[in-house]
């Protein structure tokens, strides 16, 4: 193999790993991402405490304390404060409902659980606008809690851990352009109060902020059609490239022939002589000659001609030396005769 075939074939090669890599990524969806929307989500919370009436406290309101005492609190009254913030207009539906659960835990795991609807689902409100707020109160009336958890405790004679989970969920739907459907977003706004410790708190779990996006994802089904189109030329380049390798392989192998036929009548006119039909050795013993000066040798000691016959066209021929029961075969191809 010349060096230019060598190139060939490693082009070929190249061009058709690039066409099976470039058609298989087109059997994967290409999709393109484009941000048209973004979002803000604030969740803030108002609390106060109203205590008993005792000789401790100045004040029977507090707020903004890390803890209260359980057995002094009589009400907890917190206000949900949630805006959602768009960086456009847009057409917004959105509802909620605020629900509690009191939780009893035992060895760290929950035993019971029991609901209380606040509020149930509001009906749908409409607005035409970049922003979504709502502002919700409730008053929690801690020593009611209080008194079942104990009843609870006192029923089943177990030592329960005791805290109420209120919640706020808010379900919005964003009608977007450039979205087929739209888009919902369901969230939730969780405050954490311990029943049953000797001292109580009002812990919001929720995350005070959060920035969001909405994309518009776009199939990309040209950019799919030109990836097969391309892989496709590569493997029928590498094809093309190959045939010709191919058929340039076949014509090398049929000049050198022909150029190792003409130089041995160019060399030998008086001792080859070629023939048509092929000579009839059936009935002789055939001698293959491994070196072509063996047979010229052959030839010349016993003054007789050699025969060149074509046993196969442009690939070929035989030599003989037919020697009273004997015949010396040399065959003649493309490989160097000498």
């Amino acid at each position: 193999m010349n060096k230019y075939r060598k190139l060939n074939f490693i082009f070929a090669i190249v061009f058709i790993i690039i066409g099976i890599f470039l058609i298989s990524i087109s059997m994967k969806t290409i999709e393109s991402k484009h941000s048209i929307y973004t979002y803000k989500i604030k969740k803030d919370l108002e609390s106060n405490v109203q205590l008993k009436s005792n000789s401790f406290y100045d004040s029977n309101l507090l707020s903004n304390q890390p803890s209260y005492p359980s057995n002094l609190v009589d009400k907890m009254n917190i206000v949900y404060n949630y805006s959602y913030t768009g960086n456009k207009t847009s057409n917004y539906k959105y509802n909620y409902n605020l629900v509690a659960y009191l939780v009893g835990n035992y060895n760290d795991k929950e035993i019971w659980r029991k609901s209380y609807v606040f509020i149930p689902n509001t009906n749908n409100t409409s607005v035409n606008s970049n922003k979504i707020s709502i502002n919700q109160p409730i008053s929690i009336d801690y020593q009611y809690y209080k008194s079942i958890v104990n009843q609870f405790n006192l029923n089943t004679n177990l030592t329960t851990e005791a805290y109420l989970l209120v919640e706020l969920n808010i379900n919005i739907t964003n009608n977007i352009n450039l979205v087929s459907k739209p888009e919902k977003l369901s969230d939730t706004m969780k405050v954490k109060i311990p029943i049953n410790n000797y001292a109580t708190e009002i812990k919001n779990l929720s995350r005070q902020a959060t920035t969001n996006s909405i994309y518009y994802t776009k199939n990309n089904n040209s950019s799919r059609i030109i990836l097969v189109i391309v892989g496709l030329l590569c493997i029928i380049i590498s094809i093309i490239i190959a045939l010709f390798n191919k058929k340039n392989k076949q014509i090398s192998a049929s000049d050198l022939y022909h150029k190792n036929i003409n130089q041995l009548l160019k060399d030998y006119p008086d001792l080859i002589v070629s023939v048509l039909n092929k000579p009839d050795i059936e009935s002789l013993n055939c001698m293959r000659i491994e070196k072509f000066e063996d047979l010229i040798d052959v030839a010349e000691q016993n003054k007789t001609n050699i025969i060149l016959f074509e046993t196969k066209k442009d690939k070929k021929s035989n030599l003989y030396v037919i020697l009273d029961k004997f015949a010396y075969v040399y065959p003649i191809t493309s490989k160097k005769i000498i």
